[in-house]
C-alpha cells in the first residue's frame, strides 16, 4: 500500500495521464525487475550495505542517491529513453531521493534485496501506467511522504518524536 501511495499521490496532486491500460501494472512487473529492479543488487545489496558500515544510515541514502542520479543523467539526452520522452532532471533527481528512501526503508527493515527489487520494479510499473505532470511540486510531494515513511519505520528516536506530534494534534 505504501508503494502505491508512494506513487499515485504525486499523480493525483499534479495530474498526469494514465498512457497504458490497468492492467499493464502486473504485466510489465517482469519487465521492470530486468530494467530498474535489478539495480538494487549494487544500490542497496552492495552500496547502502557499504556505506552504512561507515556513515549514518541517512547520510548512505543521500549518498546512493546522488550517484543513482548521476549515472541515469545520460539517458536524458538518448531519443526514445523514458527519460528522454517523459521526465526532466530536476524532478528526476527529487523523485530518486523520495525513490531512494522508500527503498532504503524497505532494506533497513527486511535486509531482503528480493523485496528492495520487487518494490523497485512494480513502482516502476505503477509509474508507467500513470505518468504524473512533472512539477516541483509533485517531486517534494513524493519526497515528503517517503522521509515520512523512512523516519516513521527506521529510526526509532524520530519515530518516537513524530508519534508524540501526531498524538498532540490528535488531542
Amino acid at each position: 500500500m505504501i508503494v502505491l501511495v508512494f506513487s499515485l499521490l504525486p499523480y493525483f496532486v499534479v495530474g498526469g495521464e494514465q498512457i497504458v491500460p490497468l492492467q499493464y501494472i502486473l504485466l510489465q512487473i517482469p519487465i521492470f525487475i530486468l530494467i530498474g529492479g535489478l539495480e538494487e543488487i549494487g544500490w542497496r545489496g552492495y552500496m547502502l550495505r557499504e556505506l552504512t558500515k561507515r556513515i549514518p544510515a541517512l547520510t548512505s541514502t543521500l549518498l546512493v542517491s546522488i550517484v543513482w542520479i548521476f549515472l541515469h543523467l545520460p539517458l536524458f539526452f538518448i531519443i526514445g529513453t523514458y527519460q528522454y520522452e517523459y521526465l526532466n532532471i530536476p524532478v528526476f533527481s527529487i523523485s530518486v531521493i523520495s525513490f531512494s528512501f522508500l527503498l532504503s526503508t524497505v532494506y533497513y527493515k527486511t535486509k531482503s534485496i528480493f523485496l528492495c527489487i520487487m518494490t523497485h520494479a512494480f513502482c516502476n510499473s505503477v509509474l508507467n501506467v500513470f505518468v504524473s505532470n512533472q512539477s516541483l511540486l509533485g517531486g517534494i510531494i513524493a519526497l515528503v511522504f517517503s522521509l515520512f515513511i523512512y523516519l516513521l519505520f527506521v529510526n526509532n528516536r524520530n519515530r518516537s518524536l513524530i508519534m508524540k506530534k501526531v498524538d498532540t494534534y490528535i488531542e
